[in-house]
């Protein structure tokens, strides 16, 4: 059955992780609303997210272990959800809904490849790999994916580069999976972007967006 997913990690003692911790907390206060409509299965690593999710009343399931580096952290949540159920939606707890989720949403999104991300670009080169769009690549803000194999290669990238983090993890592997990049139109014309989802300047912005970042 797939479902939605939401986590949050980080905030250990004297990491920066901490100060990033904070900003999503309040992320997390305003995505409340949201959860009642999503009914998300919300993951957790570390204790000051699991004691925080739980002050909310928000019972998470806990990712235990080392995870490694900050963002790797993601990954290792969207395996655990895809193993489970199969079919996921990630969301950062910034994420607004637009409109009603239409009865068709998950056969949509089947519709296209089996892992989907916004697509975006950033000021600085982001993807060192490539010869044209180094600065272009999907965003984390919503991930759908059907296929754990592509997540469990995320994570070979991440243990093999362990300075990229979980974008540049997935823009890697869909740059794999799709034969290479071949620019931002290929990327979007087949199928790798989500059809619901829209941000600010997006290059490709869908027709009838369902949710939008905060």
């Amino acid at each position: 059955m797939p479902k939605f997913i939401r986590g949050l990690w980080g905030g250990e003692p004297g990491e920066r992780q901490e100060r990033w911790l904070n900003k999503t907390r309040n992320d997390v206060k305003g995505g409340l609303e949201l959860n009642k409509i999503l009914a998300p299965e919300v993951y957790a690593v570390g204790s000051p997210s699991i004691e925080y999710l739980r002050s909310l009343e928000i019972e998470p399931r806990v990712i235990v272990g080392q995870p490694g580096n900050f963002w790797r952290t993601k990954l290792l949540i969207l395996l655990a959800a895809v193993r489970e159920f199969g079919e996921i939606v990630w969301l950062d707890w910034d994420a607004k809904l637009l409109k009603p989720i239409p009865e068709s949403f998950w056969d949509q999104l089947r519709l296209g490849q089996p892992l989907q991300c916004h697509i975006r670009q950033y000021f600085r080169v982001k993807c060192r790999w490539r010869a044209i769009n180094p600065r272009v690549l999907p965003g984390g803000a919503f991930i759908y994916c059907r296929d754990r194999s592509l997540i469990e290669r995320a994570l070979q990238v991440s243990t093999a580069c362990p300075g990229l983090d979980d974008e540049q993890c997935m823009a890697y592997v869909i740059d794999e999976a799709a034969g290479g990049w071949r620019g931002p139109w290929h990327f979007y014309s087949q199928g790798w972007d989500p059809y619901c989802y829209t941000i600010n300047g997006e290059m490709y912005p869908p027709q009838n967006p369902i949710f939008t970042a905060g």
